[in-house]
């Protein structure tokens, strides 16, 4: 539920508050530059605020953060990896610190309150009736 409220508060910003983001002309002939260059051409500088990539990526470590059965080093890797992935967006100007600050506290935001009102419940509901 956190997922889908947070992917329809993400499309409902993109339509009435649309971003973007000028990317630098990357000029240095590298593989790396080469990859870079892919990932502008096919994904465009629109609707950034807030990052799905970090939205996602914190609902990862959100539901591992508290499951024991979870080994404890995987939890925090798990934080690890969401923070890295938040670094990637800004280090490869695909995002900037607000979009990621968005997606973080959008994501958190979306799973306590569907934690709190117990929302997957409508989803029991709906099964139930079909």
């Amino acid at each position: 539920m956190a997922d889908l409220l947070g992917k329809l508060i993400c499309g409902i910003v993109y339509v009435t508050f649309p971003t973007t983001n000028i990317r630098p002309d990357i000029i240095t002939p590298d593989v790396f530059s080469d990859m870079l260059r892919f990932l502008y051409n096919i994904d465009a500088a629109d609707n950034l605020f807030p990052s799905i990539h970090c939205l996602v990526s914190w609902y990862c470590f959100a539901g591992l953060r508290n499951c024991k059965t979870v080994p404890y080093w995987y939890r925090y890797f798990s934080l690890f990896m969401a923070i890295m992935i938040c670094i990637s967006t800004l280090v490869t100007k695909q995002h900037v610190i607000i979009d990621v600050l968005g997606g973080v506290m959008l994501a958190e935001l979306t799973w306590q309150l569907s934690s709190r009102l117990q929302l997957y419940k409508t989803f029991k509901l709906i099964n139930q009736e079909v």
